[in-house]
């Protein structure tokens, strides 16, 4: 779950705040596809990343594949079923992908090491 501004970000859903404020039920106001994201979430005010890491039963013993997705708010509301775009592909040595945001830089940890990334819109981010 990540939360920011007036929106939280949970699994491949999307909420925002409704008029009368956080009470009751609230239903989502975008949804993330692809879905069956996985192990970390960020948001800032206008752009969402999720994380996924492939983890074979053997475990990862030598590293899994994990991979980082992004997109950005569209009209200045979350709305309606909103595409991620994968912006970095790496190796996680944990069989997770703990992420967050701050400003353009995302942050990103796969192991011991944090890397951090500087997106631009939501393709291509370079290392930073």
């Amino acid at each position: 779950m990540s939360v920011a501004g007036t929106s939280v970000l949970i699994g491949d859903k999307v909420f925002s705040r409704p008029a009368h404020g956080w009470s009751g039920n609230v239903n989502p106001s975008a949804t993330l596809t692809p879905s069956g994201i996985g192990t970390g979430q960020a948001s800032s005010p206008a752009t969402l990343v999720t994380t996924s890491v492939s983890v074979p039963a053997s475990g990862c013993v030598t590293g899994c594949p994990a991979q980082a997705a992004a997109v950005t708010r569209p009209q200045q509301r979350w709305a309606g079923h909103l595409h991620t775009v994968r912006v970095v592909k790496m190796i996680s040595d944990t069989g997770v992908l703990p992420a967050a945001l701050a400003g353009p830089d995302l942050f990103l940890s796969g192991g011991d090491d944090v890397r951090v990334y500087r997106l631009s819109g939501t393709r291509n981010p370079s290392p930073h």
